[in-house]
């Protein structure tokens, strides 16, 4: 059975963490690139993108995640995390 796809976030200090679950590909695309234009939208501009717990990522979802540092490059913070397995 194949993880659901979801998005989370959690606010540590001034950061806020954008966790992704389960598989990313055609139809998960508007998805990450609102939630990310969102949080963008409300004056949090110090992201990480927590990729752990993504299980595929088909090339077109890298798509929102470069807008969404194009965005916000040279007047924000933003950390994207790679997979590691343990």
């Amino acid at each position: 059975m194949q993880p659901e796809f979801h998005i989370s976030r959690r606010e540590e200090d001034d950061w806020t963490v954008v966790e992704i679950h389960g598989e990313l590909d055609v139809p998960t695309v508007p998805r990450i690139g609102d939630y990310g234009v969102h949080r963008l939208e409300a004056g949090r501009r110090r992201l990480i993108v927590d990729l752990a717990g993504v299980t595929f990522m088909d090339s077109a979802d890298l798509g929102p995640l470069v807008g969404i540092r194009e965005r916000i490059r040279g007047s924000a913070e933003s950390v994207m995390t790679e997979r590691h397995e343990r």
